[in-house]
C-alpha cells in the first residue's frame, strides 16, 4: 500500500476555481489500484489544501502518474503554489477517514519535517476506489 500525503497553497483570489477543479478529482474513483482518497482546508491558515490518498501499490500509482493524472490536475494549473508532497509505504490497507477534521499531527507514518495541518474535510472531496 502507498500512502499519498500532499498539502499546497490556494490564494483567496483562486479558492472558488481551485475548489470548483478538486471536485473533478472524484474520478479518481474509476482508476485501477485508487483505494480513497480525503481533502480539505487547513483549519488554521485558510489558504492552506490538504488531501490524504491510499493506493493498492506504488506501480497502481506510476500508472496513474503516468496517465489520466495531468488530465485531471488540468483544472488547477496556477491556481496553486507551494506544493509538498510525499508518498510513503505503508504495509497494511489504512481505513479511510471517517472524521470531519483530519489531525495528523503526532503521526509516525509522515517525517517530522512535513507540515501536517489539521485539515476541515470536505464531505464531497471524499472519493472512494472500486478495489
Amino acid at each position: 500500500m502507498l500512502l499519498k500525503w500532499i498539502t499546497l497553497r490556494v490564494p483567496p483570489a483562486h479558492r472558488a476555481g481551485f475548489a470548483t477543479a478538486q471536485d473533478g478529482w472524484r474520478a479518481l474513483a474509476s482508476v485501477p489500484g485508487f483505494r480513497w482518497q480525503v481533502a480539505g482546508w487547513a483549519v488554521d491558515d485558510p489558504d492552506r489544501f490538504g488531501a490524504l490518498a491510499l493506493w493498492e501499490s506504488r506501480p497502481a500509482y506510476d500508472a496513474f502518474m503516468a496517465g489520466p493524472h495531468d488530465g485531471l490536475a488540468a483544472g488547477q494549473v496556477g491556481l496553486y503554489r507551494d506544493v509538498e508532497s510525499r508518498l510513503v509505504e505503508v504495509g497494511d490497507a489504512i481505513a479511510c477517514p471517517n472524521v470531519e477534521r483530519l489531525r495528523l499531527s503526532g503521526w509516525p507514518l509522515l517525517p517530522a519535517s512535513v507540515p501536517r495541518p489539521e485539515l476541515m474535510l470536505e464531505p464531497r472531496w471524499r472519493v472512494f476506489g472500486k478495489a
